[in-house]
C-alpha cells in the first residue's frame, strides 16, 4: 500500500473514531478552538511525508463545512 493510501486510511479511521463518541470533546488552545480541518490544512501544506499530507487532506475535506470558523471560534 502506498504512503498516500495509508494516510487516507489513517484519516478515515481517525474521523470514524472521533464520530463514534457520544459527545466528542472540543479542543482548545487557550481560548481558540482548534478545528481538525485547520490542522489538516496545515499538514497538507507543510508535511513532507505523503502519508501525513494525505491524512491532513482527509481531515480538511471532512471539516470543510466549518472552514469559515476554523480561525474564528473562541470560548
Amino acid at each position: 500500500m502506498s504512503r498516500v493510501a495509508e494516510g487516507i486510511v489513517l484519516g478515515l479511521l481517525a474521523i470514524a473514531a472521533w464520530r463514534s463518541q457520544r459527545n466528542p470533546p472540543k479542543v482548545y488552545l487557550g481560548e481558540q478552538r482548534i478545528h481538525h480541518g485547520a490542522v489538516g490544512t496545515a499538514l497538507t501544506l507543510f508535511a513532507k511525508d505523503p502519508l501525513w499530507r494525505a491524512f491532513g487532506a482527509v481531515l480538511a475535506l471532512d471539516d470543510l463545512k466549518d472552514a469559515k470558523d476554523w480561525l474564528l471560534s473562541r470560548v
